[in-house]
């Protein structure tokens, strides 16, 4: 749902279209990271989550801020 939302939502020319499809592919990557984290607590030690979580939200930083655009 999320993938069919997100290439609309990419594709869009008209308003309407931006708002609903930017909606309901809000609620489905909002719905599918929050229950991530709670499937993630539950199978994963502590040590190890907190390690990797860690590891990945700076590296996506890291990423972000080398692919920023010029100017």
């Amino acid at each position: 749902m999320a993938a069919i939302c997100g290439v609309v939502f990419g594709t869009a020319h008209t308003t309407s279209v931006i708002l609903v499809s930017g909606t309901v592919l809000s609620v489905c990557t909002n719905l599918f990271s929050s229950t991530y984290h709670i499937y993630q607590s539950e199978i994963f030690p502590t040590e190890v989550r907190a390690t990797a979580i860690g590891l990945c939200y700076s590296l996506s930083r890291a990423t972000a801020r080398c692919s920023r655009s010029p100017g």
